[in-house]
């Protein structure tokens, strides 16, 4: 794999390590973030100080929360880029800022409330659209690009559950 993704707390940062499989024969290396909704335009910077067959971090800013494609492209020695590795991220601080609000009114239930049953049920299924959303979007690739779909609409149906329940800055 010449990509992976380490989306850091702060819900902007991404850790990009990429890695040359071009054995030093590049000229230039890319880094593309692509917003899959297409709400935010496509983000694209150069890598460079990549060793030949050697790893490099970099850290990225993806624009808000939403369903990501990135994008890592050599040149060949001239020949024009070429996507070699893509992989999906889901940033959701949106929905997980949802979540803790539907915690924080389950704290204060007795077991037995029927609203709190409710609350819970709501809480599981959103739990469960977005960890599935995160586990699609790991699994899109170059050969496999249905996954980064159910990825996106996991997440809008995850936002779209959490309504008026979110309470942080969404």
């Amino acid at each position: 794999m010449a990509l992976q993704t380490d989306l850091i707390s702060n819900c902007s940062t991404v850790t990009v390590t990429v890695t040359d499989t071009l054995n030093g024969n590049s000229i230039n290396d890319q880094i593309s973030i692509v917003d899959y909704s297409g709400s935010f335009a496509t983000t694209s910077m150069s890598v460079t100080g990549l060793p030949a067959g050697g790893w490099i971090d970099v850290i990225v800013t993806v624009p808000g929360n939403g369903v990501f494609t990135i994008d890592f492209s050599q040149d060949d020695a001239g020949a024009g880029l070429t996507t070699v590795d893509t992989t999906g991220l889901v940033v959701a601080c949106d929905i997980d800022c949802c979540l803790a609000t539907l915690t924080e009114e389950l704290m204060g239930c007795s077991c037995d409330c029927p609203k709190c049953s409710t609350t819970l049920a709501k809480a599981q299924k959103i739990f469960l659209l977005l960890n599935s959303a995160i586990a699609d979007a790991g699994l899109y690739d170059l050969s496999n690009t249905g996954y980064i779909l159910a990825a996106y609409n996991k997440y809008l149906k995850a936002k779209e559950m959490c309504d008026g329940s979110c309470g942080c800055d969404c």
